[in-house]
């Protein structure tokens, strides 16, 4: 269901809608549930919570409206079917939902700090050109955990606990714990280039639409924000870091990566690269093929990532056709997508 132009909220002053996709949850989502509960909120400000039921079986619905009531129902809390299967649906609903102009995409296993969303909102009402904001998990380590989970981090969407980053502005931003402008988020969403990358669908394992937001939202003048002051725990469950999945995580995102090329390009005004960038990249990865299994190993040596990771990116590449497409319909919706999220104000710049 498109998203309306109508159904956009004027941002009087900054409110908050949190969004928290589920499938399958049940095992996760009662922490998630119960830290978005304790939040340290000015009595003021206007919030809500949004629970996207992407084709629960289980009692994951059941389980999130028990542990709010718990803790005292501090606002309301909706609970939204999406019967669209996957991630991008699900957000995508849950935008469309939301009654605030300030959307914090909380994943279902993310346990958020108590001042994560007050953070939010002084950072949206005192930036009016900061577009969306990006946050630091850290993992939630048990004894199952691996030891060597650290050097997955940046395929399991968390920060090493001694490599948390400073401030900064950046177009790369995890989709765990984002938080964007909803007139932003309706613009790219309800576009082609919103929906060129779609993000994991079952067991499809494809990545890249938190990407997307970020980077389009860079592109149309608006600032992209990475913070540390905006802190949560991801709670990754330990077969996450199998060498099963570790191996099909790396090979999709490995092929993301690439479809994601010709946004990349348009965000540093290379696109017209585009026709010699194909080829080198071809290049480039078939030679890395050739000599990653003869570098030294980590003790992940046996999940092999980064050889399954150039496997992805040389079967998206060798589609030089849809290559192509994917940067005509990036390059197309910029102007529509910039036209409905309007212009930002006055330039923010990281706070010391």
């Amino acid at each position: 269901m498109p998203i309306a132009p109508h159904q956009a909220v004027k941002p009087v002053a900054t409110s908050l809608s949190v969004v928290v996709c589920c499938y399958q949850s049940e095992k996760v989502i009662e922490d998630t549930v119960e830290a978005i509960a304790r939040q340290d909120l000015d009595q003021h400000i206007n919030w809500e919570l949004l629970l996207i039921d992407n084709n629960c079986q289980d009692a994951t619905v059941r389980s999130a409206e028990e542990v709010w009531a718990a803790n005292g129902s501090p606002t309301a809390m909706r609970v939204v079917q999406e019967l669209n299967q996957g991630l991008t649906a699900a957000r995508k609903r849950g935008v469309e939902e939301s009654q605030f102009n300030t959307i914090v995409f909380c994943d279902d296993d993310n346990l958020l700090a108590s001042n994560y969303l007050q953070i939010c909102f002084d950072l949206f009402s005192a930036s009016p050109r900061l577009g969306v904001v990006g946050g630091t998990g850290t993992l939630a380590r048990t004894e199952e955990h691996p030891s060597w989970s650290d050097e997955c981090s940046r395929y399991l969407a968390f920060f090493p606990t001694d490599g948390l980053p400073e401030e900064h502005f950046t177009a790369s931003l995890y989709g765990a714990g984002m938080a964007i402008r909803r007139t932003i988020a309706i613009a790219i969403l309800n576009s082609r280039a919103g929906n060129i990358l779609m993000d994991r669908t079952g067991k499809d394992l494809s990545s890249g639409g938190d990407t997307v937001m970020a980077a389009i939202t860079s592109i149309i003048g608006w600032d992209a924000l990475l913070t540390p002051e905006l802190r949560f725990v991801h709670a990754i469950p330990p077969s996450r870091f199998e060498p099963k999945y570790l191996r099909r995580l790396r090979y999709a995102m490995g092929k993301s990566g690439v479809e994601l090329l010709p946004l990349i390009l348009l965000r540093d005004n290379k696109v017209h690269h585009l026709k010699s960038y194909w080829p080198t990249q071809v290049l480039v990865t078939l030679v890395r093929l050739v000599l990653q299994p003869w570098r030294n190993r980590s003790n992940k040596s046996e999940v092999n990532l980064e050889l399954w990771g150039l496997l992805g990116a040389l079967r998206a590449l060798l589609k030089p056709r849809a290559f192509n497409r994917l940067a005509r319909g990036y390059s197309d919706e910029i102007e529509s997508i910039a036209s409905y999220a309007g212009p930002p104000e006055s330039r923010a710049a990281p706070r010391s």
